[in-house]
């Protein structure tokens, strides 16, 4: 049984083609990006020094619509694996 991989692109600065490039480099491995691409929001820098994450400094801000992006991509695969895995103790 086959199991479904992603990547997930790290800094890939709006406006840039770090993602697409990176989309490319994977299509020739046969490997998915993920649909979240996290940026480089100045709230990545910031919020760390000020003892806060980026959702609790900017909560409407981009590196907070990211995060939660990218936790809602990932907990459904984790989901999707789960349910994998208990059908197959069935």
């Amino acid at each position: 049984m086959g199991s479904e991989e992603n990547t997930i692109v790290a800094v890939a600065v709006a406006g840039g083609s770090a993602a697409d490039d990176a989309a490319a480099n994977t299509d020739r491995f046969n490997v998915p990006v993920a649909p979240i691409h996290v940026s480089r929001p100045k709230a990545y820098e910031d919020a760390p020094a000020l003892g806060q994450t980026p959702q609790e400094l900017e909560p409407q801000g981009s590196a907070a619509q990211e995060v939660a992006g990218l936790f809602s991509f990932l907990s459904e695969q984790a989901s999707m694996i789960t349910s994998k895995h208990e059908r197959m103790k069935a």
